[in-house]
């Protein structure tokens, strides 16, 4: 126990042990491996051959020096209940969904009377006959009438499944909606998750937008960009949607090449400091009442396992993961109560814009050794850095084509097409009192 800094740093302390000093109301980790009975943030987590958690105080880990007998699983999320909340040691890159598809509905499909329809994908179309009195029929019908066909150099099929129908695009790399004369279309990706498309921020503005992290933010934004919703080309009168950029703010941007923020500065005041209150203002507001960050939205177990284990056929006939993403976190498990397989879950947007705000890698000179406390242990452990200038995917639904995902070369929040191969970071909930 020591009176203050200047007490505990005149004595030594050893180099390869573990040490907890007592520093006025604080209290220091010093050595190797340290563990700890109550984790809080950035602690590493592991577990031993008789399925009991250990957490070991961030800052301490030396992952070389690790006794064999304890797996790798963690680091300690940020978690306002007051449980504690697990990242996956690892991520990885997937898609949220691995295709698009759409119910086929209408009376026609199934009437046993000869018809002819145009199936098109913008200009491209092919006309599809069908006499079919069985689902199956009608599915076979179209399938040999579009399988085969380019359109615009993307591939369709048709297959029954259950009792419903599906057009589904099968080189799902960008966005393109069909037509099919006389029946409906009706899409069917992500069903199951209540879409939202509004973040609302701290000024009370919804839509994207929505700055996760200020330090990514700056780092970002603070160079002369040529996107109009980061350089305006008007006058802003009010809050905007989206973060503009430093020069842009400063009224100094020579892409822009006149000064559009100056109410801006007048609100959240003049040079840096005004911008960095600006951006502020354009983080999410949480806890939220409204819109995609509400509680209702925000159960990331739900949403993953609405989905999970969900399937598609391929034209070959091969069944796949409709949902990689959902599929991956729930493949994650370890031999431990609360960690099996079943518990792992892709975050809900609230809990992923909770966890980026408090992660500095991706900001202006900052490294893996410098940077906040869970990457810090991520590094330490061999585990995956997850930096805010990557794109991460969470498992909320923005519109019925799209997800919500942290973006990192813009520093916000927005919706993007279910195709993109992003980041997946999957955790895990426990109770505190847990028995490991």
């Amino acid at each position: 126990m020591y009176a203050d800094r200047q007490d505990y740093a005149s004595e030594s302390r050893p180099a390869d042990g573990s040490v907890v000093s007592k520093i006025g109301p604080d209290v220091q980790y010093d050595g190797v491996n340290v563990e700890v009975l109550d984790p809080e943030v950035g602690d590493a987590v592991y577990h031993d051959p008789d399925g009991k958690l250990h957490y070991f105080k961030h800052d301490t880990i030396r992952q070389s020096q690790m006794p064999n007998i304890f797996t790798r699983v963690g680091v300690v999320l940020p978690e306002a209940s007051g449980r504690i909340l697990i990242g996956h040691v690892f991520g990885a890159d997937k898609k949220w969904a691995d295709v698009f598809r759409w119910v086929v509905t209408g009376s026609a499909m199934t009437d046993g009377a000869s018809h002819t329809a145009t199936f098109a994908v913008g200009a491209d179309s092919v006309e599809v006959t069908w006499q079919a009195t069985t689902i199956e029929g009608f599915a076979s019908a179209v399938q040999s009438a579009i399988g085969a066909q380019s359109f615009g150099g993307h591939s369709f099929s048709c297959y029954a499944d259950g009792d419903k129908v599906y057009i589904q695009h099968d080189t799902y790399t960008t966005w393109k909606e069909p037509t099919f004369s006389g029946l409906t279309l009706t899409r069917d990706i992500g069903t199951k998750i209540t879409a939202d498309s509004n973040a609302y921020k701290e000024n009370g503005v919804g839509s994207e937008g929505a700055v996760y992290s200020l330090s990514r933010a700056i780092a970002a934004l603070s160079s002369d960009r040529t996107e109009s919703w980061a350089n305006p080309t008007t006058d802003v009168v009010s809050n905007p949607t989206y973060p503009v950029c430093l020069p842009a703010y400063l009224g100094e941007s020579a892409v822009a090449g006149a000064d559009h923020c100056a109410w801006l500065r007048a609100k959240y005041g003049e040079g840096f400091d005004g911008w960095v209150n600006f951006l502020k203002s354009m983080m999410p507001r949480i806890p939220a009442s409204r819109g995609a960050l509400r509680n209702a939205l925000s159960d990331g177990w739900k949403n993953t396992y609405a989905h999970a284990y969900d399937t598609y056929k391929t034209p070959a006939g091969v069944i796949k993961p409709l949902y990689p993403a959902f599929d991956y976190a729930a493949s994650i498990g370890y031999p431990v109560k609360g960690l099996e397989q079943g518990r792992w879950f892709v975050p809900s947007l609230r809990t992923m814009s909770e966890i980026k705000a408090v992660i500095t890698m991706g900001g202006i000179g900052v490294s893996a050794a410098t940077a906040d406390v869970i990457t810090r242990t991520l590094n330490a452990m061999g585990g995956t850095i997850e930096s805010n200038s990557a794109l991460m995917w969470c498992s909320g639904r923005y519109y019925t084509v799209n997800a919500w995902l942290a973006h990192g070369g813009v520093a916000f929040l927005n919706g993007y097409i279910f195709y993109g191969t992003y980041r997946v970071w999957p955790c895990v909930l426990l109770e505190r009192n847990l028995e490991s």
